[in-house]
Protein backbone atom coordinates (compact mmCIF):
# COMPACT_ATOMS: atom_id res chain seq x y z
CA UNK A 1 0.00 0.00 0.00
CA UNK A 2 1.52 3.28 -1.13
CA UNK A 3 0.37 6.36 0.76
CA UNK A 4 0.99 10.12 0.50
CA UNK A 5 -0.18 12.88 2.86
CA UNK A 6 -0.37 16.52 1.80
CA UNK A 7 -2.11 19.66 2.98
CA UNK A 8 -4.82 20.91 0.61
CA UNK A 9 -3.64 23.60 -1.78
CA UNK A 10 -5.39 25.75 -4.37
CA UNK A 11 -4.63 24.32 -7.83
CA UNK A 12 -1.13 23.15 -6.82
CA UNK A 13 1.71 22.63 -9.25
CA UNK A 14 2.33 19.46 -11.27
CA UNK A 15 4.43 17.68 -8.63
CA UNK A 16 1.39 17.47 -6.32
CA UNK A 17 -0.49 15.47 -8.97
CA UNK A 18 2.51 13.32 -9.81
CA UNK A 19 2.65 12.36 -6.15
CA UNK A 20 -1.06 11.56 -6.10
CA UNK A 21 -0.78 9.47 -9.26
CA UNK A 22 1.95 7.33 -7.69
CA UNK A 23 0.04 6.21 -4.58
CA UNK A 24 -2.94 4.05 -3.74
CA UNK A 25 -4.32 6.41 -1.10
CA UNK A 26 -3.84 10.16 -0.84
CA UNK A 27 -4.69 11.84 2.46
CA UNK A 28 -5.65 15.52 2.48
CA UNK A 29 -4.25 16.82 5.77
CA UNK A 30 -6.86 19.37 6.82
CA UNK A 31 -6.68 19.26 10.62
CA UNK A 32 -3.39 21.13 10.88
CA UNK A 33 -2.84 24.86 11.38
CA UNK A 34 -3.43 27.23 8.50
CA UNK A 35 -0.24 28.96 7.35
CA UNK A 36 -0.64 32.61 6.39
CA UNK A 37 0.89 33.68 3.06
CA UNK A 38 1.50 30.06 2.16
CA UNK A 39 0.04 27.94 -0.63
CA UNK A 40 -3.19 26.76 0.98
CA UNK A 41 -5.54 29.43 -0.39
CA UNK A 42 -3.44 30.98 -3.14
CA UNK A 43 -1.21 30.15 -6.08
CA UNK A 44 0.62 31.80 -8.95
CA UNK A 45 -0.38 32.24 -12.56
CA UNK A 46 1.18 34.34 -15.31
CA UNK A 47 -0.46 37.69 -16.03
CA UNK A 48 0.94 40.44 -18.23
CA UNK A 49 4.44 39.00 -18.34
CA UNK A 50 4.86 38.38 -14.63
CA UNK A 51 3.73 36.15 -11.82
CA UNK A 52 0.39 37.01 -10.26
CA UNK A 53 -1.26 35.63 -7.13
CA UNK A 54 -4.78 34.25 -7.41
CA UNK A 55 -6.23 34.07 -3.93
CA UNK A 56 -9.24 32.64 -2.14
CA UNK A 57 -10.21 35.43 0.34
CA UNK A 58 -10.80 34.33 3.92
CA UNK A 59 -12.69 35.80 6.88
CA UNK A 60 -11.05 34.29 9.95
CA UNK A 61 -7.60 33.27 8.75
CA UNK A 62 -5.35 32.57 11.71
CA UNK A 63 -2.30 30.43 12.23
CA UNK A 64 -3.95 29.36 15.49
CA UNK A 65 -6.80 27.70 13.58
CA UNK A 66 -6.84 24.50 11.57
CA UNK A 67 -7.38 24.64 7.83
CA UNK A 68 -10.66 22.82 8.49
CA UNK A 69 -11.76 25.68 10.78
CA UNK A 70 -10.97 28.44 8.28
CA UNK A 71 -13.80 30.10 6.34
CA UNK A 72 -14.06 31.67 2.89
CA UNK A 73 -15.71 35.09 2.69
CA UNK A 74 -19.40 35.17 1.79
CA UNK A 75 -20.53 36.12 -1.68
CA UNK A 76 -19.39 35.45 -5.23
CA UNK A 77 -17.64 38.69 -6.17
CA UNK A 78 -14.18 37.18 -5.64
CA UNK A 79 -15.11 34.29 -7.94
CA UNK A 80 -16.21 36.68 -10.67
CA UNK A 81 -12.98 38.64 -10.28
CA UNK A 82 -10.91 35.44 -10.48
CA UNK A 83 -12.69 34.40 -13.68
CA UNK A 84 -11.98 37.81 -15.20
CA UNK A 85 -8.30 37.43 -14.28
CA UNK A 86 -8.18 33.98 -15.85
CA UNK A 87 -9.79 35.36 -19.02
CA UNK A 88 -7.28 38.22 -19.22
CA UNK A 89 -4.31 35.97 -18.56
CA UNK A 90 -5.14 33.01 -20.77
CA UNK A 91 -7.82 34.07 -23.22
CA UNK A 92 -5.52 33.35 -26.16
CA UNK A 93 -4.01 30.13 -24.78
CA UNK A 94 -4.50 27.06 -27.02
CA UNK A 95 -6.52 25.14 -24.42
CA UNK A 96 -8.27 28.09 -22.81
CA UNK A 97 -11.73 26.52 -23.07
CA UNK A 98 -10.62 23.48 -21.09
CA UNK A 99 -8.87 25.60 -18.48
CA UNK A 100 -11.80 27.99 -18.14
CA UNK A 101 -14.22 25.09 -17.70
CA UNK A 102 -12.00 23.61 -14.99
CA UNK A 103 -11.96 26.87 -13.02
CA UNK A 104 -15.70 27.36 -13.52
CA UNK A 105 -16.44 23.89 -12.12
CA UNK A 106 -14.21 24.49 -9.11
CA UNK A 107 -15.86 27.84 -8.37
CA UNK A 108 -19.37 26.46 -8.86
CA UNK A 109 -19.85 25.53 -5.22
CA UNK A 110 -21.25 27.10 -2.08
CA UNK A 111 -18.71 25.90 0.52
CA UNK A 112 -17.73 28.36 3.21
CA UNK A 113 -15.27 25.84 4.65
CA UNK A 114 -11.85 26.33 3.07
CA UNK A 115 -10.91 22.66 3.50
CA UNK A 116 -14.19 21.47 1.94
CA UNK A 117 -13.71 23.81 -1.02
CA UNK A 118 -10.12 22.70 -1.55
CA UNK A 119 -10.87 19.00 -1.20
CA UNK A 120 -13.63 19.28 -3.80
CA UNK A 121 -11.29 21.15 -6.14
CA UNK A 122 -8.64 18.44 -5.68
CA UNK A 123 -11.18 15.75 -6.57
CA UNK A 124 -12.28 17.70 -9.65
CA UNK A 125 -8.73 18.06 -10.97
CA UNK A 126 -7.91 14.43 -10.15
CA UNK A 127 -10.95 13.31 -12.11
CA UNK A 128 -10.01 15.41 -15.14
CA UNK A 129 -6.50 13.98 -15.03
CA UNK A 130 -7.90 10.46 -15.00
CA UNK A 131 -6.55 9.59 -11.56
CA UNK A 132 -8.13 6.68 -9.69
CA UNK A 133 -6.24 7.20 -6.42
CA UNK A 134 -8.42 7.01 -3.31
CA UNK A 135 -8.61 10.51 -1.79
CA UNK A 136 -9.36 10.80 1.93
CA UNK A 137 -9.49 13.70 4.37
CA UNK A 138 -7.50 13.36 7.57
CA UNK A 139 -10.44 14.61 9.62
CA UNK A 140 -12.54 11.60 8.64
CA UNK A 141 -9.95 8.98 9.48
CA UNK A 142 -9.83 8.93 13.25
CA UNK A 143 -6.39 8.09 14.56
CA UNK A 144 -4.48 10.62 16.65
CA UNK A 145 -4.98 14.15 15.22
CA UNK A 146 -3.19 15.67 18.21
CA UNK A 147 0.11 14.26 16.95
CA UNK A 148 2.37 16.54 14.93
CA UNK A 149 4.95 16.26 12.19
CA UNK A 150 6.55 12.90 11.59
CA UNK A 151 4.56 11.27 14.39
CA UNK A 152 1.29 12.22 12.70
CA UNK A 153 2.43 10.84 9.35
CA UNK A 154 3.50 7.58 10.95
CA UNK A 155 0.14 7.32 12.69
CA UNK A 156 -1.64 7.73 9.35
CA UNK A 157 0.62 5.09 7.81
CA UNK A 158 -0.29 2.69 10.62
CA UNK A 159 -3.98 3.46 10.19
CA UNK A 160 -3.85 2.73 6.44
CA UNK A 161 -1.43 -0.21 6.78
CA UNK A 162 1.01 1.49 4.43
CA UNK A 163 4.25 -0.20 3.47
CA UNK A 164 5.54 2.72 1.39
CA UNK A 165 5.22 6.42 2.15
CA UNK A 166 5.91 8.88 -0.68
CA UNK A 167 6.57 12.56 -0.13
CA UNK A 168 7.62 15.73 -1.90
CA UNK A 169 11.36 16.61 -2.01
CA UNK A 170 11.00 19.15 0.81
CA UNK A 171 10.14 16.31 3.18
CA UNK A 172 13.78 15.27 3.34
CA UNK A 173 14.27 17.90 6.04
CA UNK A 174 11.23 16.72 7.99
CA UNK A 175 11.28 12.95 8.00
CA UNK A 176 13.94 10.41 8.95
CA UNK A 177 14.08 7.02 7.27
CA UNK A 178 14.97 5.26 10.55
CA UNK A 179 11.61 6.14 12.13
CA UNK A 180 9.75 4.76 9.12
CA UNK A 181 11.95 1.68 8.96
CA UNK A 182 11.03 0.87 12.57
CA UNK A 183 7.42 0.74 11.41
CA UNK A 184 8.32 -1.31 8.30
CA UNK A 185 7.43 1.56 5.99
CA UNK A 186 9.64 2.54 3.10
CA UNK A 187 10.26 6.30 2.76
CA UNK A 188 10.83 7.76 -0.71
CA UNK A 189 10.77 11.24 -2.23
CA UNK A 190 9.53 12.58 -5.54
CA UNK A 191 12.00 13.54 -8.24
CA UNK A 192 10.27 15.08 -11.24
CA UNK A 193 11.92 14.58 -14.61
CA UNK A 194 11.24 18.05 -15.95
CA UNK A 195 13.77 17.78 -18.76
CA UNK A 196 11.94 14.85 -20.39
CA UNK A 197 8.56 16.60 -20.53
CA UNK A 198 6.94 18.22 -23.53
CA UNK A 199 4.92 20.63 -21.41
CA UNK A 200 4.31 24.17 -22.54
CA UNK A 201 3.91 27.12 -20.16
CA UNK A 202 3.47 30.87 -20.44
CA UNK A 203 6.60 31.50 -18.40
CA UNK A 204 8.64 28.61 -19.78
CA UNK A 205 8.50 27.10 -16.28
CA UNK A 206 6.44 24.21 -14.94
CA UNK A 207 6.48 25.43 -11.34
CA UNK A 208 3.40 27.65 -11.64
CA UNK A 209 -0.08 26.47 -10.73
CA UNK A 210 -1.40 23.51 -12.69
CA UNK A 211 -3.84 25.96 -14.27
CA UNK A 212 -1.04 27.43 -16.37
CA UNK A 213 -0.19 23.99 -17.74
CA UNK A 214 -3.87 23.20 -18.33
CA UNK A 215 -4.13 26.29 -20.52
CA UNK A 216 -1.21 25.28 -22.74
CA UNK A 217 -1.29 21.49 -22.99
CA UNK A 218 -3.69 18.81 -24.14
CA UNK A 219 -5.29 16.45 -21.65
CA UNK A 220 -3.21 13.59 -23.08
CA UNK A 221 0.06 15.46 -22.54
CA UNK A 222 -0.92 16.37 -18.98
CA UNK A 223 -1.83 12.79 -18.17
CA UNK A 224 1.42 11.51 -19.66
CA UNK A 225 3.39 14.00 -17.57
CA UNK A 226 2.10 12.42 -14.35
CA UNK A 227 4.41 9.46 -14.88
CA UNK A 228 7.45 11.61 -15.69
CA UNK A 229 8.95 11.24 -12.26
CA UNK A 230 10.77 8.81 -9.98
CA UNK A 231 10.96 8.19 -6.25
CA UNK A 232 14.18 7.79 -4.32
CA UNK A 233 15.14 7.39 -0.64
Amino acid sequence: MKVAVMQPYFLPYLGYWQLMAAVDQFVVLEDVNYIARGWVNRNRIWVGGKEHWMTIPLTNASQNCHISETLIIEGNEWKKKLMRTVQAAYGKAPFFAEGRDLVAEILDGSERSLSAFLERSIRIVAGRLGLTTVIRSSGSMGGAPDLRGESRILDICRHLEADIYLNMPGGRDLYKSAAFKEQNVGLNFLQSEWESMELQSTSGSVTLSLLDLRMHNSTDILRESLAKCSFKP
